[in-house]
């Protein structure tokens, strides 16, 4: 009797555990791998149908093996050439879905999307945040973060990272360019064994493409029988630079009232480059406006031309008189020797004190269907806004995963608080 009870009592404590696993996600992409080549007649019109499912809005995850048999020497390395032989692929176009599904030939825009209607609301046990940071000259790192969320019966479960480039101008079959080519698999066709419930890994590469036309592709898949790919993202090598860590701000108090007197706002750049402020906007209603910046003033919306040397700052004085508003968002328009963006910043009704000189943040992976990782040191809570200033998620305090389910595609403002009083917005975009 005393065996029962104790093994009775052995179950119910484990059942909470046997449970806690059972929390799957949703899939944020669709894995196709497309094998294909330039050689091979009836390819272009596999490539003319992703085309159309990534203009149609689908959350496909594409990668492009150029087949040697189809193709030619530059266009393939030794890993695509290992990967194609993993499928013992002997046609072309062939198309892998998820890994389990094989799809021989292609006939019409629409051929590939009944086999993605059927993979892309399968949830999956497995959560996957990326991100890539510049090293020295073209080597990037990619840092890469795996959780497991709920079961899998996988045996020998990897994750892969793909290169891939658009846009490649060649001439084949009565095309002009290449379209989600496999420059690189990183580290190697093998993969990376994932091991325990979360595995975090980094590796380093050399980009020698255009960024803007470059994507990265990760995926979790089971190596073995029945090759079955469990979640996949993918990501632009070229996003929005990240100037959180590098460009800091100061402002003592923006109390917004009539007649008030100018408000001290100090840009600090500490990046490598040099920094040119463009234009400031004011989201808010106003009777008279502007900023001075060295004795000159400016109209707000004004295009400017403000030098901001590398490691060094500026300060303007922004006079605005603003009626009826919960909340303002001063857009700072800048642009670097990487691309023009625009950082939003936050400032509320009444008071909000700047104190992000030591702040740290990044949120990835931007844009993201789902999920996205907010990283902030001290961060006490997290809340989303609509562009128009509205409150539409309240996150709270979380463990640094934000989940965005349940509201539609756009671009939305993120906004950290810290327990220093420091407030952070970031622009996020939900596919």
């Amino acid at each position: 009797m005393k065996k029962s009870l104790s093994l009775l009592l052995a179950i119910m404590l484990a059942m909470p555990a046997m449970f806690a696993q059972t929390k799957n996600v949703a899939r944020e992409c669709v894995l196709f791998e497309l094998l294909t080549g330039v050689e091979c007649y009836a390819c272009p019109d596999a490539e003319h149908a992703i085309q159309y499912m990534l203009q149609q809005g689908c959350a496909i995850a594409p990668v492009a093996y150029q087949d040697p048999y189809f193709s030619v020497p530059s266009l393939y390395t030794p890993e695509v050439s290992a990967r194609i032989n993993y499928y013992n692929n002997q046609v072309c176009p062939d198309l892998f879905v998820d890994g389990l599904t094989e799809v021989e030939g292609c006939y019409g825009n629409t051929y590939y999307m009944s086999y993605y209607n059927n993979r892309i609301g399968v949830e999956s046990p497995f959560t996957i945040a990326m991100n890539l940071e510049p090293v020295n000259g073209n080597r990037y790192r990619v840092n890469c973060q795996v959780d497991q969320v709920g079961d899998c019966s996988g045996t020998d479960v990897r994750v892969f990272i793909v290169l891939t480039q658009d846009h490649f101008p060649y001439s084949w079959q009565g095309e002009t360019e290449l379209n989600h080519l496999v420059r690189d698999m990183i580290p190697t066709e093998q993969g990376t064994h994932f091991t325990g419930s979360s595995m975090t890994f980094s590796e380093e590469f050399d980009i020698n493409y255009p960024l803007e036309n470059c994507h990265l592709v990760a995926w979790v898949q089971n190596y073995v029988n029945p090759r079955e790919v469990y979640q996949a993202v993918i990501m632009e090598t070229n996003p929005s630079p990240v100037y959180d860590e590098t460009l800091t701000f100061d402002v003592d108090t923006l109390w917004v009232s009539q007649n008030q007197s100018p408000t001290p706002l100090t840009i600090h750049n500490n990046t490598e480059s040099d920094v040119t402020l463009q234009k400031i906007t004011i989201d808010a209603d106003w009777n008279w406006y502007y900023f001075k910046y060295d004795e000159t003033e400016f109209l707000l919306n004004e295009d400017v031309n403000i030098e901001i040397p590398s490691g060094e700052s500026i300060t303007i004085d922004v006079n605005m008189n603003i009626y009826n508003k919960e909340m303002i968002y001063p857009v700072l328009h800048f642009e670097n020797t990487l691309e023009t963006m625009s950082l939003v910043t936050a400032f509320d009704w009444v008071e909000a004190v700047w104190e992000n000189e030591n702040m740290k943040l990044q949120v990835y992976p931007n844009p993201s269907q789902n999920t996205f990782i907010v990283e902030c040191e001290g961060m006490t809570d997290v809340s989303v806004y609509s562009t128009d200033g509205k409150l539409v998620k309240q996150i709270g305090n979380t463990e640094n995963k934000c989940s965005i389910n349940g509201l539609s595609e756009g671009v939305y403002l993120l906004r950290i608080s810290t327990g220093n009083g420091g407030v952070v917005m970031r622009k996020i975009v939900k596919l």
